[in-house]
Order: structure tokens, then C-alpha cells, then sequence
């Protein structure tokens, strides 16, 4: 992965976001002759899927016209799963899009051997995300689901549309502006960078049933201190600034 993006970022075990502007950038002439020799690539995603074995879906019509930006990101994940494959005879799903938020929503719909590319066009992310249920979006966990829903809000465009000022009225300052935010998807738009200082910390966070019981919440804290203890030992580093994180009910930190 680091042949693409050198700083690209883990997000667990066995997933990855990496952001390839640079990458086409360097190699821009090599990837544009490729993709003029890859006509798949310019036909229906039927024969691109017949060609390349390979569970492939496109958000609509409009990736056959995409910029070519778009259809090199496209090249490059199938390339990625490819060496996959070949390195360690594991299958991997791949999402293409403008932001990680976007992507990492696309990765998650054709597993576990397929690619979803969504094209950089404003029409094509507002349709994306319009019927998209709340539950995809990135953060949002079974406990945030079923407040949304209570509040009757299903739908990410329900977020950004009728449901806005019960999210407002609801939900923190800071969670609220986070919810709409990734309910367009551009949550963020580059991947963050750690900085030539590496990893900035460890840490670990649960949701759960809420209780005001002092016995059970001593007993969370104790759990999450184990497993960053754990963490900790397993890279074997120290810290020196310890931070206790509380969400109430509401969300409100």
C-alpha cells in the first residue's frame, strides 16, 4: 500500500484508507497510457465484471464519463486487490470516491470480493447519499441509530433536510455538526496525516446501555483502562497524559 500512498492510514487490522492524489499526480503519463489500453474501463460494467472475474458495481451510468480521474482510481483499487490476491490468496473489497468518508461507505457494499466507485460528480454524491440509511454512515452505531430513528429520522438526507433541526436541538454543538457534515459525505477529504511524530495516542470507547449506576461505571472504566494497557504493552510505549472521555444519554460529551 505504501507504493501508492506512503502515509496512508491503517483503520484496523485488515482495513485501509489511502489517499492517491499525489500517486496519480507522479505518474500521471504511465496511468493515462493504461488506461487508454484498458477499454474495459470505457464499456459496461457487465463486460469490465466478465473480464476481471470480479463483483463490480458503479453508482450509475455517469462513471462512463467521469473524469479520468475518476477511472484511473477505479484502475488502481482493482490493481490493489489484484496483489492481494496474488500475494496472500485473499479476497478485498475496495470503495472509490472523493472523500474517505465516501469511500470507506462504498468499500462496504460489495464485500468480500467486490469494488464500488462512486464518480466525482456533485449529482452522483447527492443521489448516493439521498436513500442511504443512517446506519452506513461511518460513527454511527447501533445506539445513534435507534435515537435517530426515534426521532424519525432514517435516511442521511433526512438529516440534512427535514430532520436538521432535531438534530440541532437534540445532539451537542459537536455532534451535530459532525452528523451533517457526514451525512453529505465530506466529512473530511484527505486522510489525517500523523506527522513526522508518528502515533499521537492510544485510546479505546465504548457505547452502552445508559445507567447512573456508580458500581457499573467504575467497572467500564476499569474494562476500557485494561484494554489500553493492553494496547499499550503490545507496542511497548509509555504516556503522560491520561484523558477520561464522558457521553451522556444525549451525546453530549
Amino acid at each position: 500500500l505504501r507504493e501508492y500512498d506512503p502515509d496512508f492510514e491503517a483503520m484496523s487490522l485488515d482495513e485501509a484508507a489511502l489517499d492517491i492524489t499525489e500517486y496519480i499526480h507522479s505518474n500521471i503519463d504511465d496511468l493515462q497510457t493504461r488506461i487508454g489500453n484498458r477499454k474495459d474501463l470505457a464499456s459496461s460494467s457487465g463486460d469490465f465484471e466478465a473480464r476481471n472475474h470480479v463483483k463490480c458495481e458503479y453508482a450509475d451510468s455517469t462513471v462512463l464519463r467521469c473524469e479520468e480521474y475518476g477511472r484511473i482510481g477505479a484502475m488502481i483499487a482493482e490493481e490493489i486487490r489484484q496483489r492481494i490476491r496474488e500475494k496472500t490468496s485473499l479476497t478485498a473489497s475496495a470503495g472509490v470516491a472523493c472523500t474517505r468518508t465516501l469511500a470507506k461507505i462504498c468499500s462496504d457494499l460489495n464485500k468480500p470480493d467486490g469494488m464500488y466507485h462512486l464518480p466525482t460528480t456533485r449529482e452522483s454524491v447527492e443521489k448516493f447519499m439521498e436513500e442511504l440509511d443512517v446506519r452506513k454512515l461511518p460513527g454511527v452505531g447501533k445506539v445513534m441509530e435507534r435515537v435517530l430513528n426515534e426521532l424519525g429520522i432514517l435516511k442521511c438526507s433526512q438529516i440534512i433536510g427535514d430532520g436538521a433541526p432535531l438534530v440541532l436541538e437534540y445532539f451537542s454543538q459537536k455532534t451535530s455538526s459532525w452528523l451533517l457534515r457526514a451525512a453529505t459525505g465530506v466529512r473530511d477529504c484527505r486522510c489525517a496525516r500523523a506527522g513526522p511524530s508518528g502515533r499521537k495516542g492510544i485510546g479505546n470507547e465504548r457505547t452502552f446501555r445508559a445507567t447512573s449506576d456508580p458500581k457499573q461505571l467504575r467497572q467500564k472504566c476499569i474494562e476500557l483502562c485494561q484494554i489500553v494497557g493492553k494496547r499499550m504493552e503490545k507496542i511497548n510505549t509509555l504516556g503522560k497524559c491520561m484523558t477520561l472521555k464522558i457521553k451522556d444519554s444525549k451525546f453530549v460529551v
